[in-house]
């Protein structure tokens, strides 16, 4: 991305209630040492602030360029897929078929860099989890959050549930290292990455540590430059991430990823370049047409004018400018449109598999079979965990389960593709002993990951986890759609079954 010019600094640049130091004429750039000392103050060079805050809203962090460390990226020399120019470094198409109501999976992996005092880099499990909740959030323009005058991109992050052998993993990894924890920072070779890195062809990999220094809060590769190399991902600073991020305001709300993900989602600065040119949105400027055009970033929450005329104010609710966390509450339709060429084109394309099964009941014993299907993996490709409601369990594809007791139990199927998308199908069996044998499609509900959600009996797949499935991100279940490709209405059929009791 574009760095701003750095400004050289005539006098003391000393926040409100800041200490007394010695005129400086050089302001930090990025790279530069910033001490975070442990009383909270923050000296850069020979400038102390009093707190994180008052230097993030000091001119010296707004001059350093430390807001966002990614580069402006450079045109590749050869792009291999004909509608990657669609959502290019140089030029946006917009085009509606990037919007086919698909959900997106994006599996994530957290690499958490930890300094060897055990302490510093140490960022806690739920607040990695906070920080997927956040990004789903933003991206889909969820209800009741900040997020939610933005637009729905249709994305589900997801932590990594298989690594890359295939066995299950958190998605988070600590490594311990302090070479690691000191970033080189944006462009060149990372010898952290290179060696770290999960295939970036099937993984979103987030790394943890000091950012490269110098304040920098992250930087991001893009897809069109980076997709799939040895440098793909996000870096961000450990203090930076999550929700009420112990770095502290004005960047504790974890919108620091959700800025990078869209760069590494293929957006740029809503200030990128400039104002760029009205009559030729798509190839200056931010490439995008319904952006606010914005001569230079605004960091604070205040609206300002956006310096390219015509009365326009700076986007400060825009996720791609450099305003403070809790202003920052939209994607715009043409940036998500942007975001899903980027997907589609450069990325790994995964969808969340649908689970559903039929069984058979003669007496205390029910014969399950899955048939459950998955638009990028074959069903052998699928990993299946059953509960049969009586608190047993399975992992076969079409297992066989003799009850205890007569009853009426509840069945589910979790189905786990090999991009860690789920489905989730649970239906209603009777068993009864001395029966005769009996088949049926039971009584039944399925919830969407995806776009679609299975109605009754006949419903289709998705993950009844709320935790994994943000609200928002897709149909409401019980929408009566199904078809992960097509989105064509189907018929949800409940079966009600009667048995003859001896």
């Amino acid at each position: 991305m574009r760095h701003l010019a750095f400004q050289v600094v005539t006098g003391l640049v000393i926040a409100a209630g800041a200490a007394s130091a010695a005129p400086s004429n050089t302001p930090t750039t990025p790279g530069d040492d910033v001490e975070y000392r442990a009383d909270g103050s923050v000296r850069v060079g020979d400038q102390l602030f009093p707190t994180r805050e008052a230097y993030h809203r000091s001119d010296l962090f707004r001059a350093s360029g430390a807001r966002c460390g990614s580069r402006t990226p450079e045109p590749p020399t050869n792009i291999l897929l004909a509608g990657a120019n669609d959502c290019g470094l140089n030029s946006t198409t917009i085009n509606a078929t990037y919007n086919d109501n698909r959900t997106l999976v994006i599996p994530v992996v957290f690499h958490v860099i930890k300094k060897t005092d055990g302490t510093t880099g140490n960022i806690s499990e739920a607040l990695l989890r906070s920080q997927v909740d956040i990004l789903n959030e933003d991206f889909n323009a969820m209800a009741s959050t900040p997020g939610a005058m933005g637009t729905n991109a249709k994305l589900q992050f997801v932590l990594a549930k298989l690594d890359p052998q295939g066995n299950p993993t958190t998605g988070i990894e600590y490594v311990t290292n302090n070479t690691y924890f000191n970033d080189p920072g944006s462009g060149g070779q990372n010898a952290m990455k290179r060696a770290l890195k999960w295939d970036p062809t099937r993984y979103f990999n987030i790394y943890t540590n000091n950012a490269g220094g110098g304040g920098i809060l992250g930087y991001a590769t893009f897809p069109a430059e980076e997709a799939g190399g040895a440098e793909d991902g996000v870096v961000l600073n450990w203090v930076y991430v999550g929700r009420n991020a112990p770095g502290g305001a004005p960047y504790d709300m974890g919108r620091t990823a959700t800025h990078e993900v869209g760069h590494y989602l293929g957006l740029y600065h809503t200030f990128q370049s400039g104002c760029g040119s009205t009559g030729a949105p798509y190839t200056t400027g931010d490439l995008i047409s319904d952006t606010a055009r914005e001569a230079q970033p605004n960091y604070g929450c205040s609206a300002a004018p956006s310096g390219c005329g015509g009365g326009g104010m700076s986007p400060i609710e825009n996720y791609m400018d450099y305003s403070e966390d809790a202003c920052m509450t939209k994607f715009t339709t043409e940036q998500v449109n942007r975001i899903r060429c980027s997907i589609i084109n450069y990325r790994w394309v995964n969808t969340p598999p649908t689970a559903n099964f039929t069984f058979t009941a003669s007496g205390l014993t029910a014969t399950f079979v899955s048939s459950s299907s998955d638009a990028e993996s074959m069903p052998t490709a699928l990993k299946y965990s059953w509960t049969f409601g009586d608190g047993m369990t399975s992992a076969d594809a079409s297992p066989m389960h003799t009850y205890a007791t007569d009853g009426t139990y509840n069945v589910t199927l979790e189905v786990l593709d090999p991009g860690s998308g789920t489905g989730t199908k649970t239906q209603s069996v009777v068993v009864v002993a001395n029966s005769q044998p009996d088949a049926g499609a039971g009584t039944g509900s399925g919830s969407g990951d995806g776009p679609d959600a299975g109605v009754g009996g006949g419903g289709g797949g998705g993950d009844d986890d709320p935790a994994d499935e943000p609200a928002g991100c897709c149909d409401a279940p019980g929408s009566g759609t199904t078809g992960l490709l097509l989105g064509l209405p189907v018929l949800g059929l409940v079966l009600r079954r009667r048995r003859a009791r001896a």
